[in-house]
């Protein structure tokens, strides 16, 4: 997808969201297999505190994705929709 001068802003806030997105499901799965070791009550809270977090992520990179998909041509938004959605969706 070729990104013009405009959207670089928007473009960036998608890319810095999904490392966010990335980096913290790369450490909560080292937290979670790290679980083992607790009861299941506190695994539990731990399982809970990181869907929040989750959640949250994904929240942050939708707006990232919203405002980007607004400046985007047809074109563009075709090759968001094939590629970018489902990226974002599997995190």
């Amino acid at each position: 997808m070729q990104i013009s001068d405009k959207q670089v802003a928007d473009w960036n806030n998608v890319a810095d969201a999904l490392r966010s997105s990335r980096q913290h499901l790369l450490d909560a799965r080292k937290m979670l297999a790290m679980d083992d070791r607790l009861g299941s009550a506190d695994r539990l809270e731990h399982y809970e505190r990181h869907l929040s977090e989750r959640l949250e992520a994904l929240k942050a990179a939708r707006v990232a994705f919203t405002r980007l998909y607004a400046s985007l041509n047809e074109s563009q938004k075709q090759t968001a929709d094939t590629i970018l959605l489902p990226l974002i969706a599997s995190f």
